[in-house]
């Protein structure tokens, strides 16, 4: 499993990646530019994505085994997201978007 240190150290690699991304672009950093860098940040990862778009960008950063694809299942990319920190607890887990947490607070809350 990742130490706090080492999800700290990649946060702040793609997040320089993704300044100097902007800085050279002068605007926002594309999402999918966005989670392609995190993605290859974290090669090991189990990788839960839950919404339409979020999974089209996990999916164009390059398929790989340990993605799970919910297409659409609104607040379940956590649940499943736990339950595989939970059965692999030496492999660090992305939720992508981070914002699917939210529909998912009574999975939280139990």
């Amino acid at each position: 499993m990742a130490t706090g240190e080492q999800v700290s150290e990649t946060a702040e690699q793609v997040t320089e990646t993704a300044e100097q991304l902007t800085k050279a672009t002068s605007h926002k950093m594309p999402r999918r530019i966005f989670v392609a860098s995190l993605l290859n940040a974290m090669p090991e990862a189990l990788v839960v994505s839950g919404l339409g778009s979020a999974t089209y960008d996990v999916f164009a950063a390059g398929d790989r085994a340990t993605n799970f694809y919910l297409w659409g299942a609104m607040g379940g990319a956590t649940s499943l997201a736990l339950g595989l920190a939970l059965a692999q607890p030496d492999k660090s887990v992305v939720v992508v978007p981070p914002g699917s947490v939210r529909p998912a607070c009574p999975t939280r809350a139990h």
